[in-house]
């Protein structure tokens, strides 16, 4: 028996592109509202990160893994990937893949050490702010993703983003009218 793999996804190439353009949209009005220290270069690998969650949720939908699985596996790309981008704020020169690994979670104890055990307010800590907004970024990419591609049910992927959106507006000084629209 000769089966056919098709080239195309059922849903379409259009589809594919619409999840990614708004993961992007959401990925730039994060990366514009400059929510670590102010400074707009941090953030800008949340549209790889996007892309990294949009793709992941793709494949797993595609090549049948399932919700759970897909998302397992999701987390683990992304905790390997996710990393390594916020680590390269602390080396803008670049640095070894295992050093950006240590500034990282350098970053992270560093925090949990102020705020949980010397109990002060403010922390000079900032890596692990960079981490958690991209692994928000990727996270909401792979529900959109599997959400549209897995449970054929891409509302529900366009409501968190729009919800993010919208939430993302209401705490930043910063025009985000244009992402909305584009949204």
């Amino acid at each position: 028996m000769n089966r056919r793999i098709p080239l195309a996804p059922a849903e379409g190439w259009l589809t594919l592109g619409l999840a990614f353009l708004i993961c992007l949209t959401m990925a730039l009005a994060l990366d514009d509202a400059r929510w670590v220290l102010g400074r707009d270069t941090f953030l800008d690998y949340l549209p790889s990160a996007a892309a990294g969650g949009v793709m992941t949720g793709f494949i797993g939908a595609k090549v049948g893994w399932g919700r759970w699985l897909t998302y397992l596996i999701g987390a683990l790309f992304a905790a390997i990937i996710v990393p390594l981008f916020a680590g390269s704020i602390a080396f803008p020169g670049g640095a070894p893949l295992d050093e950006l690994f240590t500034a990282t979670a350098a970053s992270a104890v560093a925090f949990w050490v102020d705020v949980a055990i010397l109990d002060q307010a403010t922390t000079s800590q900032f890596v692990h702010y960079v981490y958690a907004i991209g692994l928000f970024v990727w996270g909401t990419s792979m529900f959109v993703s599997y959400a549209t591609f897995g449970h054929r049910r891409p509302r529900n992927g366009i409501v968190v983003v729009g919800l993010v959106l919208v939430a993302n507006m209401s705490l930043t000084r910063n025009d985000q009218l244009p992402f909305l629209i584009l949204f």
